[in-house]
């Protein structure tokens, strides 16, 4: 099996002294850079958007950080709104001295592993938002929602690589049950009681070896923090309209729509909670090894 060293590009995350800090303070940052987003499209008084003019009111936000992404409203699954996308670009080397040799100029290395690998180069994210029928984008709590999955990511860019990391280097079973573990994590059916399926996630991470359980479960604990986190400032934005409006619900927000996603939040505090359970008790047996 090759082995695969993922890295981020300095163009897919925010420079650490920008971001340098408290995982709240770094929430705060993502958080005010979403809303200064959706403040950008308000501002602009139009009622849809392209992906370009959408793409430059981010760009705005980011200025002065030259961060790589692009919005687009293509390759979205029939049941999302949107989703957060990786641009990966993958380089296969024979060894070190081989990489070395193509990307410094340096020949003739001695002492170094002579295994091949290959080079997975986070360059950048694809933010995909579901367009209306004239293939325009007019659910903005949608972007903000996705928008702030962007920004948690710029600003804990540790999570992108850890959940590379454990897809790449496990065995076709192994990722098997991963990917099975996050369907039942994220799966947004809020009919199913998740209390049903808590033997299933605990019998799956069995068969994942030790030396990725704990990036597993961290990543998992990673990414349920970033759906509440979004929906928290999904939810946010609405309150701060409807106080401005004096109206129950606002503009084309559909009040069940609005009560599903409140039941899928509070299904992913649980969750959260029952993932740091699992991650506890590992690290224990762990440390006590």
């Amino acid at each position: 099996m090759i082995n695969v060293i993922n890295v981020i590009s300095h163009r897919a995350r925010f420079p650490l002294s920008y971001i340098k800090g408290s995982e709240k303070r770094r929430n705060k940052i993502a958080a005010d850079l979403t809303q200064k987003v959706y403040d950008g499209i308000k501002e602009s008084s139009l009622n849809s958007l392209s992906p370009e003019q959408l793409q430059n009111i981010i760009a705005q936000v980011l200025s002065p950080h030259d961060i790589s992404f692009v919005v687009t409203t293509k390759s979205i699954e029939p049941k999302l709104l949107g989703g957060l996308a990786d641009i990966i670009d993958a380089k296969d080397y024979c060894n070190l001295i081989d990489y070395i040799t193509k990307n410094f100029g340096k020949e003739n290395i001695p002492n170094l592993p002579n295994k091949p690998f290959t080079l997975a180069i986070l360059e950048g994210f694809e933010l995909k938002i579901k367009p209306n029928k004239n293939g325009r984008i007019s659910d903005f709590y949608t972007v903000a929602h996705e928008v702030r999955h962007f920004f948690d990511h710029l600003c804990n860019p540790k999570m992108s690589v850890m959940r590379r990391n454990v897809v790449t280097n496990m065995t076709d079973e192994q990722v098997e049950k991963y990917h099975e573990i996050n369907d039942l994590i994220f799966n947004i059916d809020t009919r199913k009681d998740f209390s049903t399926i808590k033997d299933t996630i605990t019998k799956d991470l069995e068969i994942i070896p030790q030396e990725f359980r704990t990036d597993v479960l961290q990543g998992i604990r990673n990414r349920l923090k970033t759906e509440i986190n979004a929906y928290n400032q999904e939810f946010s934005i609405k309150r701060k309209n409807q106080i401005s409006k004096f109206r129950a619900i606002v503009d084309d927000i559909n009040l069940l729509q609005d009560q599903t996603k409140i039941k899928s939040i509070l299904k992913f505090k649980s969750k959260l909670k029952f993932i740091n359970k699992l991650l506890k008790e590992h690290l224990q047996k762990e440390r006590a090894k």
